[in-house]
């Protein structure tokens, strides 16, 4: 007697359908980066308060966050603490680094009309918008924004004079 062998194959249908998902996902994310088509923008608001910062390592593992106006001290990162401000200044940093760029340029860390907070890396005129992190790191970025616009009054600071509101679900 001879045996007959089955062979149990994919669906032929099932493999076309899953590559035209793929292939038509590809061609509509295309389609809207060169049209725009489709594509949701947030208009920025207008700057209502900014602080150049730069950011000093100690020995003792700490990092001060200084004005770049007058080097007051805004911030005192402890070596066990500060992860997420920690983790920005690391991101920052790393894009200085393939630049070859000086560690003591200053940072501008603003906030909009529409609370929203940011900081620029002057040097590289990269942008990284900081709010999408959770409210407590909002706040302790806001807490360092406060601390550098008040006793503002250096000449050639590029602080605006209105004092920034807290951020939308901050502790208070």
């Amino acid at each position: 007697m001879a045996e007959t062998s089955v062979r149990a194959t994919f669906p032929r249908w099932f493999l076309f359908g899953v590559g035209t998902l793929v292939l038509a996902t590809i061609a509509f994310t295309a389609f809207g980066r060169l049209t725009g088509y489709g594509v949701t923008r947030v208009a920025e608001t207008a700057i209502i308060g900014s602080v150049d910062i730069w950011f000093e390592d100690q020995d003792n593992k700490t990092m001060l966050v200084r004005r770049a106006s007058d080097n007051a001290i805004l911030e005192v990162l402890p070596a066990d603490g500060g992860g997420f401000m920690r983790g920005v200044v690391r991101s920052l940093f790393r894009q200085r680094l393939l630049g070859n760029i000086e560690r003591t340029q200053p940072f501008r860390l603003s906030q909009r009309q529409d609370q929203k907070l940011f900081i620029v890396d002057l040097s590289v005129g990269s942008k990284m918008e900081l709010d999408g992190f959770g409210p407590s790191n909002t706040l302790s970025i806001a807490r360092i924004l406060a601390a550098g616009l008040k006793n503002e009054g250096v000449e050639g600071s590029t602080t605006t004079t209105k004092n920034p509101a807290p951020p939308k679900g901050s502790i208070n």
